[in-house]
C-alpha cells in the first residue's frame, strides 16, 4: 500500500504544471493572433484614407512621385507602421484613380520566431483611391 503512494507523489503537481504551460502558450497564441488581425484591420483602414489623399494629390498634375508621398504622408499620420510599394502602385491617368499596395512587419511574441509562420506577420493590403468629384 505505501508503495502505490510513492508512485501517486507529484502526480498533482506535473499535471497542474503542464495545465500552466498549456495555458500559457495557449494565451500567447491568443495575443500574437489578436495583434494580427488587428493590424491587418488597422492598415486597411489607413491605406483607405492613404489611396484617396494620394489620388488626390496624382489628379491634378499626374505626378506619381508626389501622390506615393502624400500616400505615405497619411499613413504616418496614422501612425499604421505601414509602407507604400512603389513598385506595385499602379496609377490610371484617365480616372486619376490609385491603386494603392501598402505592406507592414506586425510585431509578434511568438510567431515572429517561428519559421513557418513568419510569413504570417507580413502583411499587404491594396487599396484603391479616387479624388473626390464636385
Amino acid at each position: 500500500m505505501n508503495r502505490l503512494h510513492r508512485d501517486e507523489r507529484g502526480f498533482i503537481s506535473r499535471t497542474a504544471l503542464l495545465f500552466v504551460i498549456i495555458f500559457a502558450l495557449l494565451g500567447i497564441v491568443i495575443i500574437d493572433g489578436s495583434a494580427l488581425l488587428f493590424s491587418k484591420w488597422q492598415l486597411s483602414d489607413a491605406a483607405d484614407a492613404a489611396a484617396i489623399d494620394a489620388a488626390i494629390a496624382y489628379a491634378p498634375s499626374h505626378n506619381e512621385a508626389a501622390a506615393i508621398e502624400a500616400g505615405q504622408a497619411t499613413l504616418d499620420d496614422r501612425d499604421s507602421g505601414g509602407t507604400v510599394d512603389a513598385k506595385k502602385t499602379k496609377f490610371d491617368p484617365v480616372t486619376n484613380t490609385v491603386t494603392l499596395v501598402v505592406k507592414e512587419d506586425v510585431s509578434t511574441i511568438f510567431v515572429k520566431r517561428i519559421g513557418p509562420l513568419e510569413k504570417y506577420t507580413h502583411i499587404e493590403t491594396t487599396s484603391v483611391g479616387k479624388p473626390p468629384t464636385a
